[in-house]
Parts: C-alpha cells; sequence; structure tokens
C-alpha cells in the first residue's frame, strides 16, 4: 500500500470523489473538503478520463484549484491528487460556527442592509458548523457528496444579490404579462369596434336600399295612377265627343226630315198621287240617311 511523506497509509485518508460531477460542482466540492479538512493529507480523485470525458476538464479545474491556493501536492495517478491541506491559505475564515468569504465588496449602506435582510430569510443551505460538517463529509467521503458540507454555498452578498435578480425578473416578467394583456385587451376592443361598425355600415346600406325600393314601387304606382286617369280622361272627352257629333247629326236628321216635308208639300202632285216613284224617292232618302248616321256613330 502507497504511503504519504509522513509514513502513513493513503488507504487511511479521507477522499474526495468526483466522478460523474460537472465542473462547476467540482470546484464547490473541492473547494469545501479542503476548508473542512486542514490539518491532514487528503485524497481528490479526478478521473484520468478513460472513462468519462470529464476526467481531464475536472483534474485542469482541481488542479488551478490547488495552485491558487498555494497547496502542496502531488499527482499520486494520472487522476489522483495527494494533497497536503494543511499548506496554503485559505479564502475564507470562520465566524461563529459559519464560513464567510474574506473578499470585500464595497457597495451602499442601504443595499447591504437589503441584501443581509433578505439572506436572513433564507434557509441556512450549505452552511453548517465545522463539526457537523467534519462528521458529515467522514459518513459520505466514501460517496465523493459533500454537496451540503460547510462552504459549499454561496455568501450571504450572494445569495441576496441572487434573490434581487431573481426579484427583478420576476418584476420584469410580470410587467410582460401585464404589457400583453394590455395589448390584447386593445386589440379585441379594436376588433370589437370595427366589426361594429362593420356591422353599422350594413344596416345602413340595408336601410338606404330600402328606401330606395319603397321610393321605386311608391313612384311606380304613382305614375300607374296618373296613366289611367289621363286615359280615362282621355275616354271621357272622346265619349263627350261622340255624343256631341251624335246630337248633331240628330239635328241635322231632323232638318233633313223637315226638309222633304217642306219639299213633299211643295211638290203635291208626289204626295197626292202616292205613286210608286214617290215611294223609292223616300226610300232612297232614309237609306241615304242610315248610311250617314252609320258613318258618323262610333261603334
Amino acid at each position: 500500500m502507497s504511503r504519504i511523506p509522513n509514513g502513513g497509509d493513503i488507504g487511511n485518508l479521507p477522499t474526495l470523489d468526483l466522478h460523474g460531477f460537472r465542473r462547476e460542482r467540482a470546484v464547490r466540492d473541492t473547494v469545501a473538503f479542503l476548508e473542512i479538512h486542514q490539518t491532514s493529507w487528503v485524497i481528490v480523485i479526478t478521473g484520468s478520463g478513460r472513462h468519462s470525458p470529464e476526467g481531464p476538464v475536472l483534474r485542469g479545474a482541481v488542479e488551478s484549484i490547488l495552485q491558487r491556493r498555494g497547496m502542496q501536492f502531488s499527482r499520486n495517478t494520472p487522476g489522483t491528487f495527494l494533497v497536503n491541506a494543511a499548506t496554503g491559505h485559505s479564502n475564507y475564515y470562520y465566524q461563529d460556527g459559519c464560513a464567510e468569504d474574506t473578499k470585500v465588496v464595497v457597495r451602499d449602506a442601504n443595499e447591504e442592509e437589503v441584501a443581509v435582510q433578505l439572506a436572513m430569510r433564507k434557509t441556512t443551505r450549505g452552511y453548517c458548523g465545522t463539526a457537523s460538517g467534519r462528521a458529515l463529509h467522514r459518513s459520505s467521503s466514501s460517496s465523493g457528496s459533500s454537496e451540503n458540507c460547510l462552504g459549499t454555498g454561496p455568501s450571504l452578498v450572494e445569495v441576496a444579490r441572487a434573490d434581487q435578480e431573481l426579484d427583478q425578473a420576476r418584476a420584469e416578467s410580470l410587467q410582460l404579462v401585464r404589457e400583453e394583456a394590455s395589448k390584447y385587451k386593445r386589440e379585441a376592443k379594436a376588433i370589437r369596434k370595427a366589426v361594429a361598425k362593420s356591422i353599422d355600415e350594413v344596416r345602413k346600406y340595408e336601410d338606404e336600399e330600402e328606401e330606395l325600393l319603397r321610393k321605386a314601387v311608391q313612384l311606380s304606382e304613382e305614375q300607374e295612377a296618373s296613366e289611367r286617369e289621363e286615359e280615362e280622361r282621355i275616354l271621357r272627352e272622346v265619349l263627350r265627343e261622340s255624343e256631341k257629333d251624335s246630337k248633331s247629326s240628330c239635328h241635322s236628321d231632323d232638318a233633313l226630315r223637315e226638309a222633304i216635308l217642306r219639299s213633299d208639300c211643295e211638290y203635291n202632285p208626289l204626295a197626292s198621287d202616292d205613286s210608286d216613284e214617290a215611294s223609292m224617292i223616300r226610300q232612297a232618302i232614309a237609306l241615304s240617311l242610315a248610311d250617314f248616321h252609320s258613318a258618323v256613330l262610333p261603334e
């Protein structure tokens, strides 16, 4: 079995197995693991890449962390780091059992106060005491999971910033929904207005058509009545003229008869003898009068 420089066995060292992790998860777990084990040698397993393409990526990320922290380490195998966790420097310090970032962030007092108040309302996910973190790691180091250990979660300021961004995103989303709803209402109102206007125009057109048809029927009836009156007037006028002609003809007949009688009186021989010749003359006069009446009087 391999041994560490001070003569201990590697098999008994705390081990962090990062197989199957994404780069971001591996970085968080590695930092938390190193913060917990600050006084002993540890082993970090990334994998060589023969079984997963993530191996080289994780190996480069872990090596970059160890170099930035100035820690003593070596590659025990192509996919394993042997690290002296007691060396180098830490980016976190502990106060009241919680890990805090040592970076100084300058911002307004009001914003900082709001950030702290927002963070206080959140659960303490990702944060635990040093002792409980170590116990949790001992129970889960064999499986390579240290997500809930000390230092894996973001700082209070980061939590507050994330909350502010989430609230802002929600507000923007709500505003967008309201704008879309308002736009929909405006469009629906415009459609209803256009439909109502179209209906009014159709009704107006139908009313105009009905009025024109009514006027046309009325005009036709008036023209027909006027034509009937004109025809009746003409007929009455013709009848009056015919009646006048008939009366005039009667007067002429009477005058003719009277002239004939006078003529008969003047020609006594024809009247007294009542000869055949006189009878023929009277018949000829009667026929002449009948022809005259038939030619003058209408049928």
